[in-house]
């Protein structure tokens, strides 16, 4: 805390002020009735070393017997940090005991002038707080323009010499310590992002007039709308809209440096640090809300006038260049980016892991942002730019497979990038937005999803390499069409709210014979492929749910299923044992019909399973 806001910038997202809020309750509760009952019927069970907070005594150290010997009491500092907080910065004060009750608490109650905790008690007054905030925003916009010249004095530290180039040591050394000043810059530049959310959270949280002026920070209600109008509240302060440009400025630019470097690149590990830390301020903006949050999402970004390392292509957008576009817009604009070439040996690309931060911040936006969020992520095309995150997903899948390099490529990144697409997905068909909905079958990713990931049989087999426990369990399974089929199921069982959707499903499943695709995948499964025969049961089953009489014809004649089988799986919408014995039977009579191997031996698996 002593070392100020370079040290602890980051405490208001990690939840420190929690911590210290739970240390004071922990010294309450040591000096309650209560727990001194406890300490005389268990006293081993007494906690050591708590005293009431209001006492004095020297810091926290040594044991309790150890104190108790030298006549001093000894306890949790939990008072001198607070102090020490706010002395060093008294904005980070406010907005840890605007986040934790038991902070505000211990402050307005307490401390007496003179006692421990009475600096910060005086800090957090109401004149101390808002000088603190006003001279907060003052100092971050001040601090954006030094930062940008500062990190354009380093020139970024130079491109990697490509394999074979020939260079001199004294070379060497002049782009190591340029690369160097370019992280140390950058690392800057993450903790001013971090600093930046922390002061715009406290801000919402307490409606500061000196950070928001009067603009309305009220959240969406129950039905996804502001409580007030957003005409009631004011612009934004400029200097706040300056310093959120500067924001989308630093994110842009670092996400597009990530996207055109290699993974050797020593610019690409401190960009994707701060590419990060602007993405968690966008999803802070749009989990929030809010006018003022809209506003500040709408404004566009300062350009830098900075090249990343790896220049973009002729035929690709303009890199920093002026521009009308807003914070939301370039967020959405850059889902799906991939890298340039597939490295198949390095470590994976730092891109992929942005992806699906991107991802899962977007679904969280569109289940708690409100209907204004909402309709300010059709606009910036987010149905589009997700089957673009579908296409690059896939590819990094299927170049992994085909290069044999899945245990090097894919552990890492297969969990978080499957949970957040699964997510974002999800969160779309519960938005029921018609420009989102019309976006995504323009994307073609129903399409995508029966002709392109289902047919795919591509098993995932990894020899001679250790892999993480998460990763393990996806062996010996096919990874592309295992999420298509999941992918598909959430749709049909959503199908009364997504229509247009769901009416896709049923044209692509005709159009593409997907009844009569399903029967031979089964055949050619058999026992060989773990899950894959179970994979075509639960895709007909979906079929038959989705109330089709097309597809029923289709079912009844290309697939052999028993009519009676689909009005039992449409009527049953939950595993059953009958319903399991029926699709067994089903797959029995298949077997002998098309005499594969599978057969009745896979019918066991599934009794053992449980659907997801």
């Amino acid at each position: 805390a002593s070392r100020g806001p370079t040290a602890t910038g980051h405490w208001p997202a990690a939840e420190v002020g929690q911590a210290l809020g739970s240390g004071l309750n922990a010294e309450a509760g040591a000096n309650s009735k209560v727990a001194k009952r406890q300490v005389q019927d268990k006293p081993d069970c007494a906690p050591k070393g708590l005293k009431n907070w209001t006492g004095t005594g020297s810091g926290f150290g040594g044991s309790a017997g150890a104190g108790s010997a030298a006549g001093v009491e000894s306890r949790l500092p939990i008072g001198e940090v607070l102090d020490v907080v706010a002395l060093a910065d008294a904005q980070l004060m406010r907005s840890l005991t605007a986040q934790t009750p038991a902070l505000a608490k211990f402050l307005a109650d307490g401390p007496r002038p003179g006692q421990v905790g009475s600096a910060a008690a005086a800090t957090v007054g109401r004149g101390a707080a808002a000088e603190s905030s006003l001279s907060a925003l003052t100092s971050l916009a001040s601090t954006a323009v030094k930062l940008s010249g500062c990190y354009a004095a380093r020139k970024l530290g130079g491109e990697p010499p490509e394999e074979g180039e020939f260079v001199s040591e004294e070379e060497r050394e002049e782009r190591r310590a340029k690369a160097l000043g370019a992280a140390k810059e950058l690392g800057r530049v993450a903790v001013w992002l971090v600093r930046l959310r922390g002061v715009l959270k406290t801000a919402f949280d307490t409606a500061d007039p000196d950070v928001i002026g009067d603009a309305n920070c009220d959240r969406p209600g129950a039905n996804g709308v502001a409580a007030a109008a957003s005409a009631s509240g004011g612009r934004p302060p400029e200097m706040l809209l300056e310093v959120v440009a500067y924001a989308w400025g630093w994110y842009v630019h670092c996400f597009d440096v990530v996207t055109y470097s290699k993974s050797k690149d020593p610019a690409a590990q401190p960009c994707a640090a701060v590419a990060s830390h602007g993405l968690a301020l966008a999803g802070m903006l749009m989990e929030h809300g809010s006018p003022l949050a809209l506003s500040l999402l709408d404004t566009p970004f300062q350009p830098l006038r900075l090249s990343p390392p790896h220049a973009a292509a002729a035929d690709d957008e303009p890199l920093d260049q002026p521009s009308s576009i807003s914070g939301l817009a370039a967020v959405v604009a850059r889902l799906g980016r991939h890298p340039l070439t597939f490295e198949p040996v390095q470590d994976p690309h730092r891109i992929w892991a942005l992806q699906a931060h991107t991802l899962t911040l977007l679904a969280t936006a569109m289940d708690e942002g409100g209907l204004r969020v909402v309709d300010r992520l059709a606009d910036a095309g987010l149905g589009l730019r997700y089957g673009d995150a579908l296409v690059g997903y896939v590819t990094l899948i299927r170049e992994a497979t085909a290069e044999r390099v899945q245990h090097i490529q894919l552990p890492r990144l297969y969990a978080p990038l499957r949970t957040a697409n699964r997510r974002f997905w999800l969160a779309l068909l519960r938005a029921r937005n018609p420009r989102l909905t019309e976006q995504v079958l323009l994307a073609n990713v129903v399409e995508a999803y029966v002709s392109d990931w289902l047919p795919d049989e591509n098993v995932l087999k990894v020899e001679g390499s250790n892999v993480t426990a998460s990763f393990a369990r996806h062996l010996n399974t096919m990874l592309v069409r295992t999420e298509a089929v999941e992918a598909l199921e959430a749709l049909q069982q959503r199908a009364r709210t997504t229509g247009a959707l769901a009416s896709e499903l049923v044209r692509q499943a005709r159009r593409h014979s997907l009844a009569q695709g399903e029967r031979e995948r089964f055949l050619r499964f058999g026992r060989k492929v773990v899950g894959g025969a179970e994979s075509v049961v639960r895709m007909l089953t979906t079929l038959a749910r989705l109330g089709s009489p097309s597809l029923d014809e289709e079912l009844e004649t290309q697939a052999n299923v028993p009519n009676a089988t689909v009005i039992m799986s449409r009527l049953q919408q939950t595993p059953s044992p009958a319903l399991t014995k029926v699709w067994k039977q089903w797959r029995a009579l298949e077997t002998q019909r098309g005499g594969g191997g599978g057969g009745m031996g896979g019918g066991d698996e599934e009794e053992k399973r449980t659907d997801g």
